[in-house]
């Protein structure tokens, strides 16, 4: 647990000190003097002046702060009773409007260009990914594991045991092809090509909206055969004697076709588990007892055999090719997902993150990935860092006042209008900005509070 948390707070603070960085580098590049620049927040540890900045690393490990010359200014206007900012050379407001707005889109776009080396990265190291086949069970033939009213799925003519094979024009090899397709067509009708004993039939499919998170989705899970892959130590299934590369047949005299069969066998809590395996050409008879938790779910300690995915080789230009794309359409597909919200019935607590659960879903991410391997461990630690950089990136252009966009915004209307703001005008943006934040902190911090006891 520690070292998932320590991992959370480095993957946030490595975005946020980059934030930071593209600011300290576009003020410099259009004559605005940065009078400190810190690494991590809080009591200064050391600094060393240079070039008239002085670097500090502070206490604090989490991000840093581009405190650039003349941002007091302002306070000093406010006290004088002065109609204008003084506008001092080499300070914030002695500028152009159009180098401040420079200066302001230089951290937002920092986070974007990082999360491209990220990716690229990624893609340059190489990846593994675990998926399952393109044949389909339809989950509204188990009403206790979702809506007994016809699917989606079901209401377009897909049947239990197709192989979707494209969607919309774009080719299906596996399941996470298709989730992916899926989650961002919510409410469209879409073409599905689906095969069908040794047959291709075109059926019309729309995906709805999941309440929880604005995906589409049309109520299929992935045919997973019960062919064990994995025993877990000391697990039920390696007391019961289940070994890898057994095919489960039977559980309590039901039939199991796929691993959905087995969950809702489970799903009844038998004390005892009769299963019928086949092993190398024979049939075999276990008993397995299960473990059920609080939660009445049962840790059978079983993995079977889906699909391993490897990335392709890839030169470093190529490499950077796949990352500047998986930017773009990660920005696209975040984009998207705010624009859905208001309409998708999702609670705002559920949508909204703050720097704590942040942090877990960091660590996590992290710690899963390495639990399977170093390389799987950094990659996986790279692509939700790279995830994390580019939502810093669109939300912080967002014109929202005390934000980079806000900030843009008023330097834009500065522009327009070739009078500069007056500090009164200026003042009271920020405070709305500033209200506007705290009430946001207290919110997203109380909700991953909440988050953080439920988990």
């Amino acid at each position: 647990m520690s070292g998932s948390i320590l991992l959370g707070i480095l993957g946030l603070g490595i975005v946020v000190f980059i934030h930071e960085l593209g600011h300290l580098l576009g003020a410099k590049a259009v004559g605005i003097e940065v009078e400190a620049f810190s690494l991590g927040w809080g009591k200064k540890l050391i600094g060393r002046t240079w070039r008239g900045t002085e670097y500090r690393l502070s206490l604090l490990p989490l991000g840093g702060y581009c405190k650039m010359k003349g941002e007091k200014m302002l306070q000093g206007a406010l006290e004088k009773g002065e109609e204008t900012i003084p506008k001092e050379p080499g300070t914030l407001f002695g500028v152009s409007p159009l180098r401040r707005i420079l200066t302001y889109l230089a951290g937002p776009f920092g986070n974007f260009f990082f999360a491209i080396l990220l990716f690229a990265m990624v893609w340059q190291i190489g990846f593994t990914t675990f998926t399952y086949s393109n044949r389909v069970v339809l989950t509204d033939d188990y009403p206790l594991f979702s809506s007994s009213t016809p699917s989606p799925a079901r209401r377009g003519g897909i049947e239990t045991g197709d192989r979707i094979v494209e969607v919309a024009g774009r080719k299906v090899d596996h399941f996470d092809d298709l989730r992916e397709i899926l989650s961002v067509n919510p409410e469209d009708t879409l073409e599905v090509v689906v095969q069908r004993d040794g047959a291709e039939f075109i059926l019309q499919v729309t995906p709805e909206k999941d309440p929880s998170s604005g995906m589409g989705k049309i109520g299929v899970s992935a045919w997973i055969d019960p062919v064990v892959e994995q025993v877990v130590p000391g697990s039920a299934a390696e007391i019961g004697g289940l070994q890898a590369g057994d095919r489960l047949v039977t559980a309590n005299g039901t039939p199991l076709r796929h691993q959905l069969d087995l969950m809702a066998v489970m799903q009844e809590q038998p004390d005892k588990l009769a299963l019928t395996v086949r092993r190398n050409g024979d049939s075999v008879n276990l008993m397995v007892v299960p473990h059920y938790n609080d939660q009445g779910n049962d840790p059978l300690g079983l993995g079977f055999s889906g699909i391993t995915l490897s990335s392709p080789r890839v030169n470093p230009f190529q490499a950077l090719a796949r990352g500047a794309a998986e930017s773009v359409s990660t920005l696209i597909l975040s984009v998207k997902s705010l624009l859905y919200l208001p309409f998708s019935g999702m609670a705002v607590g559920d949508a909204v993150s703050g720097p704590i659960r942040i942090t877990y879903f960091v660590g996590e991410v992290a710690s899963q990935g390495f639990s399977l391997g170093f390389r799987q461990g950094i990659t996986s630690y790279l692509r939700f860092i790279g995830f994390i950089s580019i939502a810093l990136f669109f939300m912080n252009l967002l014109p929202i006042p005390l934000l980079d966009g806000g900030m843009v915004a008023a330097n834009l209307f500065e522009m327009v209008s070739r009078k500069p703001l007056k500090p009164v005008l200026f003042y009271r943006f920020q405070m709305v900005g500033f209200f506007l934040l705290l009430m946001l902190i207290l919110f997203t911090t109380y909700n991953d509070i909440l988050f953080l006891f439920q988990r």
